[in-house]
């Protein structure tokens, strides 16, 4: 596997999950996420204490390959993060509270107390990783583990 080109950091709290995305190791936007279940790191929610809550349960740590496929709830082609254990469909798109997540990757800038203003990050990701695509590379989206 090659060197992720997304990198995801997160800062976890009670109730959601901040974070900053980074594109080469360069900053790129602000994140939000739902609670972190995950509590080892370990990458599965299978342990003591885990265990996934439907809509309410941020991705698990890891690597995951990124892909760009037709999303029929937003209409439209977006980026799509593969193979995430327990969920499916699991894409970076927008939204400005973790209500707008369903457990998947809020993009934009930081707007406040746990929210984010979009700034055109989703169509700009989706966009970056076709791009990486059609240079025959895979793309990948570390979560970095605490």
């Amino acid at each position: 596997m090659s060197k992720p080109q997304f990198k995801l950091l997160r800062m976890p709290e009670p109730e959601q999950t901040p974070g900053v995305l980074f594109f080469h190791d360069k900053f790129l936007c602000d994140t939000l996420e739902d609670i972190v279940r995950d509590r080892n790191a370990d990458g599965d929610l299978e342990d003591k204490d885990e265990g996934k809550v439907y809509g309410e349960t941020a991705i698990p740590y890891g690597t995951y390959e990124l892909d760009v496929t037709w999303s029929p709830a937003f209409e439209r082609n977006m980026t799509l993060i593969c193979n995430v254990p327990h969920f499916e469909g699991v894409r970076i798109h927008w939204g400005r509270t973790i209500r707008q997540s369903e457990g998947c990757l809020l993009v934009g800038e930081c707007d406040g107390v746990n929210t984010l203003k979009n700034i055109g990050m989703t169509d700009r990701i989706t966009l970056m990783v076709r791009e990486l695509q059609e240079r025959n590379e895979k793309v990948f989206l570390e979560i970095a583990k605490p």
